[in-house]
């Protein structure tokens, strides 16, 4: 009770103190100004109160956030192996061919190109889109290419020539991910709506339809073995999986109370990896639903895209200007490369190997309306340069991308 009664008249006497100016020194030599009060003070303040008594403040609505976590001591790469530039704007979506020679990305200048991952030359470009292409991925072969945009259509490409093989035109609204399934006959796409359609590419007929009642969706995510496919909600952060051949919902779980920006599977497909608005990237059990940790950022980060090596070992986490690399199993960051782009990183992909990220960029929203991007580069990166991330030297061949 006298602690309690103590704090009390600490607490007036310090009000007592900012209101009539009494106790204010002009700070001595060497003393930090205090930058807390959020304009309560005047910088440089210091209250003096008698010796013994205990004051706390608390201050009000003017006062600021509580200043970011530091982040942790890592090892940063800020020297790409290459730097691959072609699009006219925003990168929005990066790929690896299956065996490791092709880099594809998508942009808000419509298109798709084709990149030799070795020499960082453009090998193709494909035209015929209408508005931002947001979304890519390779068929198993790596023969095709399926790509989604803004003008509601999903897209098939032969990667060897470049030509239109299919087009897909049923979507009400922006489609916002495209994958290939394991046969490489079927794609699935999904709109930024209720509706996933699964399509025959050869036939160019839709064979199936996923509604998720009363949401939107904003993005897709398909295991390693091509078996689970997963959803989240733009709106209320929940997170929906299915079984990718029957289309079945095997789990739902409320994962969020934001949007979430991105999901990446483990290879082992037994979690997933939900990429929110805000840090941290949470862990979850996909069989129970259950979350079970988070990877280590600091409280102010902020990720638009998550990837996970094809090994499992790693995660890479995309945001502005910088890409930060994970170990998943201790969930602690190991590493960061940082564009120096000054833009918006959208896009992160592993090589098959696990060895080398690519990243891609440029490009954003601000206050509802969009910014062209200023690098609209892609960039690739030796992660075997990051001593924590503990990766070999690669022995693939069709991976070797170091000249």
């Amino acid at each position: 009770m006298r602690l309690h009664l103590r704090r009390i008249r600490a607490r007036a006497l310090a009000a007592i103190l900012l209101v009539f100016g009494l106790g204010m020194a002009e700070p001595r030599d060497g003393d930090a100004p205090d930058d807390r009060s959020g304009g309560m003070m005047r910088q440089g303040m210091r209250i003096t109160v008698p010796e013994g008594v205990k004051v706390e403040i608390t201050y009000g609505k003017t006062a600021p956030k509580s200043r970011p976590a530091t982040r942790p001591a890592v090892d940063e790469l800020d020297q790409p192996l290459r730097t691959m530039r072609g699009h006219t704007d925003g990168v929005r979506a990066v790929a690896f061919s299956p065996d490791g020679k092709v880099i594809a990305s998508a942009g808000s200048d419509q298109t798709v190109r084709l990149w030799d991952a070795s020499s960082g030359k453009q090998l193709r470009l494909l035209e015929g889109h209408r508005s931002f292409v947001s979304c890519i991925g390779f068929s198993p072969d790596g023969r095709r290419l399926v790509s989604g945009s803004n003008d509601r259509t999903a897209r098939v490409w032969d990667t060897e020539t470049g030509d239109q093989l299919a087009q897909f035109e049923e979507h009400g609204r922006d489609i916002v991910g495209t994958v290939f399934l394991p046969d490489g006959q079927h794609v699935i796409s999904g709109g930024h709506s209720d509706q996933v359609l699964f399509w025959n590419v050869d036939q160019e007929k839709r064979i199936r339809e996923i509604r998720v009642e009363r949401d939107v969706l904003h993005t897709l995510a398909l295991s390693k073995d091509g078996s689970v496919l997963a959803a989240p909600s733009c709106n209320s952060g929940r997170v929906y999986i299915w079984d990718a051949k029957s289309g079945k919902l095997i789990q739902s779980f409320q994962a969020e109370r934001r949007r979430i920006m991105s999901l990446a599977f483990t290879p082992d497909r037994s979690r997933l990896l939900v990429c929110p608005e805000v840090a941290p990237i949470g862990i979850w059990d996909v069989k129970t639903g259950k979350e079970l940790g988070a990877l280590g950022t600091a409280k102010d980060d902020a990720f638009v895209a998550v990837a996970v090596s094809p090994d499992g070992r790693l995660a890479a986490a995309s945001g502005f200007d910088v890409a930060c690399i994970f170990d998943v199993a201790t969930r602690a960051m190991v590493g960061r490369v940082a564009t120096n782009s000054a833009d918006l990183v959208h896009a992160v992909c592993f090589s098959p190997d696990g060895r080398y990220l690519v990243t891609a960029g440029g490009g954003h929203s601000s206050n509802g309306k969009y910014v062209a991007g200023k690098d609209n580069a892609l960039r690739l990166w030796d992660l075997s340069a990051l001593p924590k991330a503990k990766l070999a030297p690669s022995t693939r061949k069709a991976a070797a991308l170091v000249p």
